[in-house]
């Protein structure tokens, strides 16, 4: 490749992906921990792994021209976050926490304060990335079981047995 000029290189055809993954926040007084440079990044490494896989593996993805060149590859993500409303906060888990837990529910107490200590573990070098983003995962699956039509439905349908009986 280093033998080849700005013109052999235009010749080739090129792998180009443009990926939009847009964060929007509706409402007003969200509180959302994001970072849209690293949810690229971590789009880009995945793609990267499965071009690299699809080449390995013969599976229909030519990797390189006629000629045996490498085709080059081109990458463009957007991962922006959009905001629609009033008194949103939007930054890195520690500058979007609240400060006065004495408004927020113990529950919420207990999730603020586990996330601020594995930021700070994460800041000392104490632990890895990975248990906050573990916390996230679970968190959101909790969120998704909680507001599930299947789950509402049947609390909706314990409620009436109650009233019933």
């Amino acid at each position: 490749m280093d033998n080849m000029s700005a013109s052999d290189y235009d010749e080739i055809s090129p792998i180009e992906l443009n990926i939009r993954v847009p964060m929007t926040i509706t409402g007003d007084d969200n509180r959302v921990s994001s970072d849209p440079s690293a949810s690229a990044n971590k789009i880009a490494i995945g793609i990267m792994h499965a071009l690299k896989t699809v080449s390995m593996n013969g599976s229909g993805l030519p990797m390189i021209d006629d000629s045996g060149r490498p085709r080059p590859i081109k990458i463009d993500i957007a991962a922006g976050v959009n905001v629609d409303g009033s008194r949103n906060m939007v930054g890195d888990a520690a500058a979007v926490l609240p400060t006065n837990l004495a408004s927020v529910t113990p529950q919420d107490q207990q999730n603020t304060i586990t996330v601020q200590r594995l930021v700070n573990d994460i800041a000392q070098g104490k632990k890895d990335i990975k248990k906050l983003e573990q916390f996230e995962t679970a968190e959101q699956e909790t969120c998704q079981k909680r507001t599930s039509p299947e789950n509402f439905n049947r609390e909706e349908s314990d409620s009436k047995k109650k009233r019933l009986s």
